[in-house]
């Protein structure tokens, strides 16, 4: 990033981040310190894609992909839920969570397609048969609940949405290093979620600083690879502009 053409940048953050945070509390939105991080990150795609990428549907795809991620997020940590009751709609936390981060994640697989790397479908198709069958051994064995078999359900399709783009950075890392970077940011989301799954679906009881009032490892794994998915997709474009 540019100090010098974006230094206004810096400031216009922080007084957006702010009222962001206060409109949240204005509404009634259970808004926590994790969020000014999420927050941050988006910001900072705005003003790289702003800068780098050429494509203004390119730029609206990974923005929308971070709102949509921070929004299933404010769900599952239950931001929403003074919103929930009001509507007698309680019960969606889970469901309504994993539609934003669906949403986001199918957004920016749709991005890395745009790239248009020079990749054969065979080599993909190989690639996400087998993400897409460790992905289905692990929902069955840290997931899967026949008391809680929509959730179960959803769970498995949200999976799907994770595999995509954890399939397009398996299958791209023999052509960019870079892609070592998108890979680790899927690896540690797919942890991440993993967690929120055997707790609320499984519901196997995890440590306190898991998914407790802190929830400190939930939030740091969560922000390491929104970090990474970030990154990545600001580099990378960067780097093609700049070849």
């Amino acid at each position: 990033m540019d100090l010098k053409k974006n230094g206004i940048f810096v400031p216009i953050m922080a007084v957006g981040i702010y009222f962001i945070l206060r409109i949240f509390e204005w509404i009634g939105l259970n808004a926590t310190q994790g969020y000014i991080l999420q927050l941050m990150l988006i910001f900072y795609s705005i003003v790289y894609v702003k800068d780098h990428d050429k494509k203004t549907s390119h730029k609206i795809l990974i923005i929308l992909g971070g709102v949509f991620c921070l929004i299933g997020d404010m769900f599952l940590a239950s931001a929403f839920r003074p919103l929930l009751e009001k509507l007698n709609l309680t019960g969606f936390r889970m469901p309504f969570g994993m539609l934003g981060f669906f949403i986001g994640n199918i957004l920016w697989f749709i991005s890395l397609c745009q790239h248009h790397d020079n990749i054969s479908m065979k080599r993909f198709y190989k690639v996400f048969l087998l993400v897409a069958a460790s992905l289905i051994l692990l929902w069955f064995v840290t997931i899967f609940n026949t008391d809680n078999l929509l959730l179960s359900i959803l769970a498995l399709v949200y999976c799907f949405g994770l595999g995509l783009n954890l399939t397009y950075a398996i299958a791209n890392l023999k052509q960019d290093k870079l892609y070592k970077v998108l890979l680790v940011g899927y690896i540690v989301f797919i942890f991440s979620d993993l967690w929120i799954g055997i707790n609320d679906i499984k519901g196997f009881d995890t440590n306190p600083y898991v998914l407790g009032q802190d929830a400190v490892v939930i939030w740091l794994s969560y922000v390491i690879a929104l970090a990474c998915i970030f990154y990545f997709h600001a580099s990378y474009q960067r780097r093609k502009n700049d070849s």
